[in-house]
């Protein structure tokens, strides 16, 4: 099982690990008091919210790969836009703007 504060691994059927059972000790409550322990988030919840929770280490490892190449493509675009918006202010400032850009028609 992990922690449900830090998510750690913890020994047996422990629900907090050890450091974060220790920090709570710091906090004490009154006996009595009505404690509420959240489940367990299952590795499907985890997945909807976009974390990496995947089971196995392979299927982790593919997750990433795939999210990579998700964010080169995309950082490919974006560099691709830039060069083309560059190239185009670069000949505006070289050749001027060209009048079929600025001749406006006088009813606007």
């Amino acid at each position: 099982m992990s922690c449900l504060n830090c998510n750690r691994e913890t020994v047996g059927k422990a629900v907090f690990c050890e450091a974060c059972q220790a920090e709570m000790e710091s906090y004490p409550i009154p006996k009595g008091t009505p404690v509420v322990i959240p489940l367990q988030p299952s590795p499907v919840s985890f997945k909807k919210q976009g974390m990496l929770l995947l089971g196995s280490l392979e299927e982790e490892v593919q997750a990433l790969k795939k999210r990579s190449r998700r964010l080169s493509v995309c950082l490919l675009i974006a560099l691709f836009f830039l060069l083309i918006t560059a190239g185009a202010l670069a000949y505006c400032l070289m050749y001027g703007i060209p009048d079929y850009v600025t001749d406006i028609p006088k009813q606007w």
